[in-house]
């Protein structure tokens, strides 16, 4: 979606942006309830988005906080921050929630597979939004 400008910036939308994001992010859980709600693993999954969900935010935080697009300080950026804002901002919910999702569907959520299944995917969601703020350059 390179080059597409921003849901908040389309016509007529503004502010109403942000009740979207809130419709989409209670929509999970409606389809969670309607769809797994007699699954075993119904409650970890619910937990796991609550989680990602939150690990996102907290990663889109910290690059607003660290690079405001009107007042881009190349001061306040750093590796750790990079680091912190990809693996929280994409890495989680990108590479890591749908492969968890489906070790809790499948019974196979232990912590062993699901730390084996981190230690693979942060990685790989580190590389892929390296490449994709190379593509953006």
């Amino acid at each position: 979606w390179r080059g597409v400008p921003c849901w908040y910036l389309a016509p007529k939308v503004g502010m109403i942006a942000i009740n979207d994001a809130f419709m989409l992010e209670s929509a999970i859980y409606v389809l969670l309830k309607k769809h797994f709600r007699q699954e075993k693993s119904y409650v970890d999954m619910m937990e796991l988005f609550h989680e990602v969900t939150f690990q996102t935010e907290c990663g889109q935080l910290c690059d607003l906080l660290t690079a405001p697009e009107d007042d881009v300080n190349l001061d306040n950026f750093s590796l750790d921050k990079f680091t912190f804002i990809v693996i929280y901002k994409t890495a989680y919910y990108s590479f890591y929630l749908p492969v968890a999702l489906a070790l809790y569907y499948a019974g196979a959520a232990t912590p062993k597979n699901l730390q084996t299944a981190e230690d693979i995917l942060i990685p790989m969601g580190e590389y892929f939004q390296a490449q994709d703020d190379y593509f953006d350059c």
